[in-house]
Order: structure tokens, then C-alpha cells, then sequence
């Protein structure tokens, strides 16, 4: 069983150590707290919330395992978390950064909280032919990223991706004539003219930076 306090986990994969809090009352007090001080803050007009899927259903490894193959899934607090946040900072907007594996429990209950989802412009041109991140399959209920932390630049992520791939980019642009390390701000007029509430470019993305 879990205790009912901060775990801090460090497993044998060289990452850096991982820290869980079980959500109990005491936990959403915690995270109220921090909350209302970004509330407070001007420096904050939205806040993300992190590793959404986690409320509806998180991985969890037993105490003491080196590996994380021995965890099962475990139901999260789902709405009782999200109530708890909506009831205590009524204005606070946030953002649900619901990406990774998600099921249709995730996406019920990122409908059920009315947070905005997530879009990275980036995961739209693989394999599939029609993919939920390409920009014509967008609601208006989210918020389109070119790429985040996790991701390359767009140049950079331009120069590694494959023909086929690249061939996916312009027929979308219907572009086969701009300059590939022009292509990001291509790019980035699609993004801004998509259906998005929301949509975030990060800095180095305009630069044109690699």
C-alpha cells in the first residue's frame, strides 16, 4: 500500500528522482495553496496542468521496485481533484496537458472539466493519414503549440524528419516551393489560423532557431 505521504522514488534508469504525492485532503489543500499564490501573481494568465491522464488513471509501482514493470493502473481522483480546484480558485484558467496514452476515460473527463486541451503541431505528420493534431481536426477548445519542452524546434525537427514525412508538410501547406529552413514560419501561419482558443509559439520557433 501506499503511504499516505510525499514517496520519493528513484529508479535505475539514470533519470532524476520522481516525487508523488497521494491526493487526499491535505494534498488538495497543498495544491490550492500553490495554485492561489499563481493567482495572485501577474506574471500567470493561465496555468498548465501537467500529466492530465493521471487524474483518471496514473501508473503506480510498488514501493521499493527498481523497475516500473511490476506497476498496474490505478484509478485517479478524477473530478473530486478537478471540483476541489474549480470550488476553491473559481477564476483560475487552466490548460490540461492531456497527451500521452489516452483513452476514452481521459477524454470524457477533459470534456466533463471544460479545460482546454492540448495540440502539438508537430505529432500531426506521421504515419496516419488523418491525424487528431493536423489543424483542420481541431475544436475550439484547445490550445495549438508548435512544439513544447519535450520537442525539437521547428527547424530543427524539420531538418530531422523523414522525405516521407517532409512530403506530409508541404502537401498539407500545399508548398512545395518555399525553402525548407523558411518552412517554420509556414508553419507557424497555420497554427495561427486554425480554429484554436489558444495558441502558443515558443520564442525560438519565430527566431528560426535550431
Amino acid at each position: 500500500k501506499h503511504p499516505k505521504k510525499a514517496v520519493k522514488l528513484t529508479p535505475n534508469t539514470g533519470e532524476p528522482p520522481i516525487y508523488f504525492l497521494i491526493v487526499n485532503d491535505t494534498t488538495l489543500r497543498m495544491v490550492n495553496d500553490s495554485l492561489m499564490e499563481m493567482t495572485t501573481d501577474t506574471s500567470y494568465d493561465i496555468v498548465r496542468m501537467d500529466h492530465f491522464r493521471g487524474l483518471e488513471a496514473y501508473w503506480s509501482v510498488p514501493y521499493g521496485d527498481t523497475t516500473a514493470r511490476g506497476g498496474k493502473w490505478i484509478k485517479g481522483p478524477e473530478m473530486k481533484f478537478i471540483s476541489a480546484v474549480k470550488n476553491g480558485l473559481p477564476k483560475l484558467k487552466m490548460i490540461a496537458e492531456d497527451l500521452g496514452f489516452l483513452t476514452p476515460e481521459v477524454h470524457e473527463l477533459l470534456d466533463e472539466t471544460g479545460y482546454p486541451g492540448m495540440k502539438v503541431l508537430q505529432f500531426a505528420f506521421d504515419a496516419r493519414s488523418d491525424s487528431d493534431y493536423q489543424p483542420h481536426n481541431y475544436g475550439r477548445n484547445c490550445v495549438v503549440y508548435t512544439g513544447t519542452h519535450d520537442n525539437e524546434t521547428l527547424v530543427s525537427w524539420l531538418d530531422a524528419i523523414t522525405r516521407a514525412e517532409m512530403k506530409l508538410v508541404r502537401d498539407y501547406l500545399n508548398d512545395h516551393h518555399t525553402p525548407k529552413r523558411l518552412l517554420n514560419k509556414s508553419l507557424i501561419a497555420l497554427v495561427m489560423r486554425s480554429a484554436a482558443k489558444y495558441c502558443i509559439i515558443p520564442m525560438q520557433d519565430y527566431l528560426g532557431l535550431d
